[in-house]
């Protein structure tokens, strides 16, 4: 019976052993890169996070076209966190976003959907009164309404409207609300 016991310790004492060196191991996970979100338009923050690279070891964050856009140093655990700003690239789509490690020389690789800049779309019409047939001699007052229906910011907005051949512009007779006008008497050749 005691040969037993001492056979069964043994095996207890291996297995031990066994378990404390499989721990002293280090694994090599394979590096990972994400981001969130992982799509946008230009000009958003992104955050990027990693792992499975080297402890305390630097990393280069590269999208598409652009190289280094980021750097992180990775911690104990070799894992990594930085934001950077989207950047204008050639064009909307897949852009691929690489981690590399300057020790290991480890890239990590994961995609970015780069979407379309919202567009503005234009609404335009015009108003007359009085409406119907005018007389000679008569004031007509011409209403230029705009109005973007869009999605994205419309900027330096220049709208061109002719007055009928028949009528003659009044100086200084038009206004607006935040808007610049100018006048041609000469079909567009020269403005006031």
């Amino acid at each position: 019976m005691e040969v037993v016991l001492k056979k069964r310790n043994l095996e207890v004492i291996c297995e031990l052993i066994f378990f404390i060196i499989l721990l002293a191991c280090k694994v090599n996970a394979a590096p990972i890169v994400d981001v969130s979100p992982n799509a946008g338009t230009i000009g958003i923050s992104v955050i990027v996070t990693g792992g499975g690279f080297s402890p305390t070891e630097g990393i280069v964050i590269d999208f598409g076209n652009t190289t280094t856009i980021a750097t992180a140093l990775t911690d104990a655990f070799g894992s990594f966190s930085t934001t950077f700003t989207i950047t204008p690239q050639p064009s909307s789509g897949t852009i691929t976003v690489n981690a590399k490690g300057l020790i290991s020389g480890t890239i990590a690789t994961t995609e970015f959907n780069l979407l379309e800049p919202p567009q503005p779309l234009l609404k335009f019409y015009k108003e007359v009164s009085p409406s119907g047939p005018a007389t000679s001699g008569a004031s007509l007052t011409y209403t230029l309404y705009y109005q973007n229906i869009g999605s994205g910011t419309a900027t330096t907005v220049v709208l061109t409207d002719a007055i009928p051949a028949e009528t003659t512009y009044i100086t200084n007779s038009a206004s607006g609300t935040n808007t610049t006008i100018f006048y041609s008497r000469d079909g567009g050749i020269t403005y006031d």
